[in-house]
């Protein structure tokens, strides 16, 4: 009589529907580990434009302090490399240029900085340019740095910019 009873009850799980639900345990887990990758792309790639733009912030800084502080009132082309300026003033000269010894560099006045996952090969100078306004006397500097894994949109905040007016600043 017992084992009957035994028998009659339906209250357990069957075999088809534990692996129902092991495979509905498997498709979440695999949705939620496409957005643990997916998120954690995209927080490389804000850390990345981070890291770059602290890095054009502090030598826009470094530059624009000695500019201030000198009375820079002007920029002249390096007669032997195309990713060299110098800035002058009446009595002072800081070099400022691009050096590529395996990791990329920017180099002002002598001291190195180097660029940020550039020696992994992941970031380039898509150009260097010094151009002079005559009407204004207002010289520019602009150096863009590419980083593979930006678009091109998001690499076009990656432009260090440096301007120099001829004019002598008030201190």
């Amino acid at each position: 009589m017992n084992l009957k009873k035994v028998l009659k009850n339906n209250k357990g799980f069957t075999l088809v529907e534990v692996i129902v639900s092991f495979g509905f345990v498997i498709i979440l887990l695999g949705s939620m580990y496409a957005v643990y990758r997916s998120y954690q792309g995209s927080t490389s790639k804000e850390s990345i434009k981070l890291e770059l733009e602290t890095y054009k912030n502090s030598m826009i800084q470094i530059i624009y302090d000695d500019i201030i502080k000198n009375n820079m009132t002007n920029i002249t082309n390096c007669p032997d490399n195309d990713k060299c300026v110098n800035i002058n003033s009446k009595d002072k000269s800081y070099k400022l240029e691009v050096i590529d010894d395996g990791a990329l560099y920017l180099s002002y006045d002598g001291t190195k900085y180097i660029v940020p996952d550039s020696q992994n090969g992941l970031i380039e100078v898509e150009n260097f340019i010094c151009n002079f306004n005559s009407t204004d006397k207002v010289y520019n500097v602009k150096i863009k740095l590419n980083h593979s894994e930006l678009s091109e949109e998001e690499n076009n905040n990656n432009i260090i910019n440096i301007v120099v007016s001829g004019k002598e600043y008030s201190k």
